[in-house]
């Protein structure tokens, strides 16, 4: 009753009909209460873009055409169809939650949430770009006059992580004199500010020789008195675009072209053309398996080389005609076989 009291008066459609600027109001201080602060902010905007559009004010006057079009419009100017389809979900969210919150009902008898009736655009298979080992060579070579910023990409491209990941990244969470080195990347609150990964998974990373030796030869630089591995200016923690400004400022001036998306590629990548399975390439990630099957299948093939000869003929001919007096064994096949053709 203490909610629904917010709606008094709003106009003779309550409860059938609430107005948007309630929704939203009422729908963005959920997202709050239960996303994370990025999370949540994301998609508030998505809302306040969508809503601004939309030339209504109440949300049982919002078409599927209306979302749509919204939608349609987006791609053609140039966002992902990617970008689309997260607008769709942030728009279907809202009505979901006024459906079940808001005591909101449609009049249109095809449905209530005109998101659902909304086809997902087509996400085409992703271009996965990553750094052979001579470019990443060149990457940290380049990088040696900025240690901060090498190390970093060096974490990227060493371990794995995310760019967020690594801009939160405290002291003790890189433990280089363990006697297995790793890096947690793990939840935790600083100033009232609750920071998860972005699977909401902590998790932790083994330390190779070649990163460890760069993240040793960096960790005695960092400033006294900062909690932070890779801190931003006067200590404080490194804010992620700040990190990607001075990167992408730092590339160019390098003439080197890859981004951050590429550094954690490139270890996947490589783990997965080594052979190693893609459950232990997602959970070193931090992703799903789905997802490394969907990034890095392609490039795992070369372990599945041997699992294709199923079979050999029995009676091969050369080029040259000679027909040889024996039945080849077959791969696996336990004991040869031989005899006459």
């Amino acid at each position: 009753m203490v909610v629904l009291a917010r709606y008094a008066g709003l106009g003779d459609g309550f409860p059938s009909d609430i107005r948007i600027d309630v929704a939203f109001d009422e729908y963005a201080r959920h997202l709050r209460a239960r996303r994370t602060p990025k999370s949540a902010a994301s998609d508030i905007g998505r809302l306040r873009r969508f809503l601004q559009a939309a030339p209504v004010s109440t949300l049982g006057q919002i078409t599927p055409r209306m979302v749509q079009d919204f939608l349609d419009g987006l791609v053609r100017d140039g966002r992902s169809p990617k970008t689309g389809n997260e607008y769709r979900v942030a728009i279907h969210g809202m009505f979901t939650f006024a459906l079940n919150y808001l005591n909101f009902r449609s009049a249109d008898p095809l449905g209530a949430n005109p998101a659902a009736r909304v086809g997902k655009f087509r996400i085409p298979a992703p271009e996965i770009v990553y750094l052979r080992l001579d470019q990443i060579e060149q990457q940290l070579a380049l990088l040696v006059p900025h240690p901060k910023m090498r190390s970093a990409v060096a974490v990227m491209i060493y371990a794995g992580l995310r760019r967020g990941e690594v801009c939160w990244l405290r002291r003790d969470d890189v433990l280089l004199d363990e006697q297995r080195p790793r890096i947690l990347v793990r939840a935790k609150s600083v100033d009232g500010t609750l920071w998860t990964p972005k699977t909401r998974k902590n998790r932790g990373v083994p330390v190779s020789s070649s990163l460890l030796a760069i993240l040793r030869g960096y960790a005695r630089r960092i400033p006294h008195g900062t909690e932070w591995f890779f801190p931003g200016p006067g200590g404080a923690r490194w804010n992620e675009d700040t990190f990607s400004h001075e990167l992408r400022r730092t590339q160019q001036r390098l003439g080197l072209p890859w981004r951050c998306n590429s550094f954690r590629h490139s270890f996947a990548a490589h783990l997965a053309q080594r052979g190693v399975s893609l459950y232990k390439i997602s959970r070193l990630l931090g992703n799903s398996p789905q997802v490394a099957e969907l990034h890095y299948a392609a490039l795992s093939s070369e372990s599945l080389a041997s699992e294709v000869e199923f079979h050999r003929p029995v009676r091969v001919v050369r080029e040259d005609g000679y027909v040889p007096r024996r039945i080849l064994p077959l791969p696996r096949s336990g004991a040869s076989r031989s005899g006459p053709v």
